[in-house]
């Protein structure tokens, strides 16, 4: 069951990863739709997520966070990951990642949970700017990113693995005085 909300919307909440939720995600990080959007290209086994858990959630040194997505209707049943990760300092940037379950797709959730994290990303940890990436022709991933009010930088040919193919890699960025206007 995900952790206390910490910070909410009108559609969704940002909550806490507790151990409790490593089966949920373990679930969606192995799932093909999912792995392959965010390029994961080995298999995640309960070791190997407990591993994750430990070095990028748990870990106290590091500014970036994680949180599970839930309806605001349903705080206990998540549909998603963001992740806050790579925080430079004195640099004042960051970058982003999301991912939803398939089922939960078309109700809004990632554009929520995205707005939702540039917005603690940008008011709370102060950064300057914050960055994200989408494979080129994954569509609604970058119709995420344009609605939260990102701007497309530039395409990287052949950047990422996919399911062993290289496919082009699409950067994008938002600026703390381009947030709000988006």
């Amino acid at each position: 069951m995900p952790g206390p909300a910490f910070r909410t919307g009108e559609a969704v909440a940002l909550h806490t990863v507790e151990e409790d939720d490593l089966e949920f995600l373990k679930r969606l990080r192995n799932d093909p739709e999912i792995r392959h959007g965010m390029t994961f290209s080995r298999p995640e086994n309960e070791t190997a997520i407990e591993e994750w858990f430990e070095e990028h959630v748990s870990e106290t040194t590091g500014e970036g966070a994680q949180f599970l997505v839930c309806p605001r209707d349903a705080p206990g049943d998540p549909v998603g990951f963001v992740s806050l990760f790579d925080v430079e300092r004195p640099e004042s940037h960051g970058d982003i990642a999301y991912f939803l379950d398939p089922d939960e797709r078309g109700n809004g959730y990632a554009t929520a949970a995205v707005e939702l994290l540039v917005g603690y990303a940008i008011e709370e940890q102060r950064l300057h700017r914050v960055h994200a990436v989408a494979l080129a022709g994954n569509e609604a991933s970058r119709r995420v990113l344009e609605r939260v009010g990102f701007v497309e930088e530039e395409t990287r040919r052949a950047e990422k693995l996919v399911d062993g193919e290289f496919r082009d890699a699409v950067s994008y960025s938002i600026l703390a005085e381009e947030w709000g206007d988006s």
